[in-house]
């Protein structure tokens, strides 16, 4: 039994007339009679009355009519679910992502996303990097705004090159260094570097680990701390200074200045948006729509063996 035999049982229990039920759903009536036979001999039960070309429901199809009806809304509801969330209007998606990514990229896209897929259920979790790419990996998460840390897997992940800005030197108001209207590596590896503790530290050390070392110095590391608000307290209070994305700086923090760095060469913040390749929610390539698109050619060039 098919849909559009219950359709047919049930339209001609509204109209209880074959000619109009014929009409009304665009059939001829020899063939809607043969739909309603072979309904009734599939079930072995008498739908409807025919006498004195007037038709009437049974109680037997009274009953059955009525579930169908539900049967038939169930099945079309079915139907535009599916096809809504074909359309990425309906459905979850798991997006994790780094703290920066809250200071411009994140609530960008997030609230242009939800005025435009309100329906959507849209969880997000805040990470480093690694664990943002040990949740994608594991299927955890649909997308991760990360650093473009380095990976060893089989799996085939996808990226693109989301937000790119320079570091600033972060150094309490009172130093030296301060009045300067740009810092220097030079002088800056002379001081102790308040850092991300452990893996959260892996993309920053990565990055200026080998300029350091072009200025004879490694990272001379006085303070380890995770939270974005203690790391800039800890400058204040003049226990050392922090290199950190320019985006920090629309964080008004009394006791701190933010110069840009002159030394050349000197690597930027990039921010990326990662998914599996294998990944088949819809919703995924609706909310990538909403991300800024940074030219990358270099950065794929520079990045193939992430």
């Amino acid at each position: 039994m098919d849909q559009a035999q219950l359709k047919a049982i049930v339209v001609l229990s509204e109209e209880l007339h074959f000619g109009r039920t014929a009409q009304r759903l665009g059939m001829t009536q020899p063939a809607l009679s043969q739909k309603v036979s072979k309904v009734e001999n599939e079930l072995g039960i008498t739908l409807f009355t025919r006498a004195h070309r007037r038709i009437a429901v049974t109680e037997v199809g009274r009953i059955f009519i009525a579930h169908a009806r539900s049967a038939l809304i169930e099945m079309e509801t079915a139907v535009r679910m599916a096809q809504k969330a074909s359309a990425g209007q309906v459905g979850q998606l798991h997006l994790g992502f780094v703290e920066n990514a809250s200071f411009d990229v994140l609530p960008k896209a997030v609230s242009t996303y939800r005025r435009c897929f309100p329906e959507v259920d849209l969880r997000l979790s805040e990470m480093i990097s690694s664990e943002l790419l040990e949740k994608l990996l594991a299927g955890r998460l649909d997308i991760a705004l990360m650093r473009p840390i380095k990976t060893e897997t089989e799996l085939e992940l996808k990226r693109r090159l989301v937000h790119q800005e320079p570091y600033v030197a972060v150094l309490p108001v009172d130093h030296p260094l301060a009045a300067a209207s740009s810092a220097r590596i030079e002088d800056l590896v002379k001081l102790p570097m308040i850092i991300a503790a452990g893996a959260k530290a892996t993309y920053l050390r990565e990055q200026f680990g080998p300029l350091f070392a072009r200025v004879g110095h490694d990272i001379e590391v006085g303070q380890e701390v995770n939270q974005l608000p203690a790391m800039l307290s800890l400058v204040s209070s003049g226990i050392g200074y922090a290199l950190l994305p320019k985006s920090v700086t629309n964080i008004n923090v009394p006791g701190v200045t933010y110069l840009p760095l002159a030394t050349p060469n000197v690597p930027q913040a990039e921010l990326v948006a990662v998914w599996r390749g294998d990944e088949t929610n819809p919703a995924i390539k609706y909310f990538l729509s909403f991300l800024p698109r940074v030219d990358d050619t270099h950065w794929k060039v520079a990045n193939r063996s992430h």
